[in-house]
């Protein structure tokens, strides 16, 4: 199974999540996206949510701090640097997707970015160099920087003076951390008066707009059907020339390649079409790496459940992960940002 074919692609709320997931547990069935099978949610989730909410509070721009190039008069920005985030993959990615529609045109400029510090997982590290292998193979270079995750935004901030950049694109996470270093990027980022611009790939559904209990989110989002994913561009615009450059050699370790990703994206497509143990290990370690997408999980499970592959049961099991990775999302207070759910 290759990619994309098989694979495509408030504390407030999360306080009463534990007691929610109690009884959703129990609950005999709930209508998912992939028809009338059981959906779970471990009451320990919920309330590790309850435990540790997550606030961003942004604060006004700093006066005269503004130095992006501004757009053209009722123009889209051309020049748009795309920030890998939680989102390794070139793979149903509406950011990327954005970033490249709007840097082809003349005169525009495209800079994907990603960044690595000493805590990255040695997984993390493969999937980067697979991202930069992919986007390589699509016409363009990886801007890789090695630097502290309090320092992310100081170094998207040199990129866009460098670079002239009008606008920062990237995918919201739905997981802990990640959400913390968006919340302090986006603050740096506004202090600049850089603009800023979100997305919604790494959720099977993007926040709805009102909190929700749990069980009442479950029922909401049994109602709607997730977008299919989208497919891996051919090709994207061309990067500044020597944008890479040293700083990325040094970033990523000359051992490091693409074939532990690869490996753990395998094992994640394997377990979707079986019902070996701990397939929704397999699963959630692609979704946590960021080279499979929840739209990408959700749509392989259609199609194994539909050819009979896969009991409902168990397809419901890994559909609870998805909903509950949609719920967390729901239930974090972010920065500020203009969000969009699709190009």
């Amino acid at each position: 199974m290759a990619p994309p074919a098989a694979f495509v692609g408030a504390p407030a709320a999360a306080a009463a999540a534990a007691a929610a997931a109690a009884q959703l547990s129990s609950a005999a069935s709930t209508v998912s996206p992939l028809g009338t099978v059981p959906l779970t949610i471990a009451p320990s989730r919920a309330a590790a949510v309850a435990r540790r909410p997550l606030t961003h509070t942004l604060r006004q721009p700093s006066s005269g701090a503004a130095f992006a190039q501004p757009p053209p008069a009722g123009g889209r920005p051309s020049r748009v640097l795309m920030w890998f985030h939680s989102d390794l993959r070139l793979a149903d990615n509406a950011a990327l997707t954005a970033a490249a529609e709007r840097a082809s045109v003349p005169g525009g400029v495209f800079v994907p970015f990603v960044s690595t510090s000493k805590a990255c997982s040695p997984d993390y590290l493969s999937a980067i160099v697979r991202l930069r292998d992919e986007l390589s193979a699509a016409g363009t270079s990886l801007v890789v920087r090695a630097t502290a995750t309090t320092s992310v935004g100081e170094t998207l901030l040199g990129l866009v003076r460098q670079y002239n950049i009008q606008q920062v694109v990237f995918n919201h996470s739905e997981m802990a951390e990640p959400t913390r270093i968006e919340g302090r990027v986006i603050q740096q980022l506004a202090d600049a008066g850089v603009d800023v611009e979100a997305f919604w790939s790494n959720t099977l559904h993007a926040p709805l707009k009102e909190k929700k209990t749990l069980p009442t989110f479950v029922d909401a989002v049994s109602k709607l059907t997730a977008p299919p994913p989208t497919a891996s561009p051919s090709r994207l615009p061309q990067s500044p020339q020597g944008a890479a450059g040293d700083a990325t050699n040094t970033a990523l370790p000359a051992n490091v390649n693409g074939q532990a990703a690869a490996a753990v994206l395998r094992k994640a497509q394997a377990s979707l079409s079986s019902m070996r143990p701990g397939r929704i290990l397999a699963v959630k370690a692609a979704l946590e790496l960021g080279v499979a997408s929840p739209r990408m999980v959700a749509e392989q499970l259609r199609s194994t459940v539909a050819k009979g592959g896969k009991p409902a049961r168990a397809a419901g099991a890994l559909m609870s992960e998805l909903v509950w990775r949609s719920y967390v999302a729901s239930s974090v207070v972010r920065a500020e940002v203009r969000t969009s759910v699709g190009v």
